[in-house]
């Protein structure tokens, strides 16, 4: 049988774990991160990263509503990943699988629509639209490192 290679998924699978990896690890289990500096990674900067802030990765009034909505930890069961169960990507395995998480992501809202909820995919593909960024309002040093132009984030 062949496939077209643009039918290929592109590198490692594992975007739907990485936010809820970092909460577990960083934030509960570690413990080497609190709530306010996860918020920061994973919303915030981003957002300020891509010229997007505040539209997205603020809570505030004329920010979009995109929130995610974790399970308490009192009614939550940690839970060893399984890529079939868990997962939906249009990958077959998941770089992740087994590892066990102590929380994972209730409900998902985009623009205050819900999209995501107890496991399940809510939302439709013509929810998304397109917008158009300004510059990165991280601050930032620039310094020359051998032949690199590096950018160093000063957050």
């Amino acid at each position: 049988m062949w496939i077209s290679f643009t039918r290929i998924p592109n590198g490692l699978p594992g975007v739907e774990t990485r936010v809820p990896l970092l909460f577990s690890e960083g934030v509960l289990k570690r413990k080497c991160i609190d709530v306010k500096r996860f918020v920061e990674l994973t919303s915030e900067n981003p957002a300020k990263l891509y010229g997007l802030y505040p539209q997205k990765g603020a809570i505030q009034i004329g920010s979009d509503a995109d929130l995610v909505i974790w399970h308490s930890q009192e009614t939550f069961s940690p839970f060893r990943l399984n890529h079939d169960r868990d997962l939906h990507d249009g990958c077959d395995y998941s770089p992740y699988e087994g590892i066990e998480f102590h929380n994972w992501p209730r409900m998902t809202l985009l623009r205050g629509q819900v999209v995501f909820r107890d496991g399940a995919v809510t939302g439709n593909k013509q929810l998304g639209r397109f917008l158009k960024r300004k510059t990165c309002s991280l601050p930032y040093q620039r310094r020359i490192e051998g032949e690199w132009d590096v950018l160093q984030a000063a957050c």
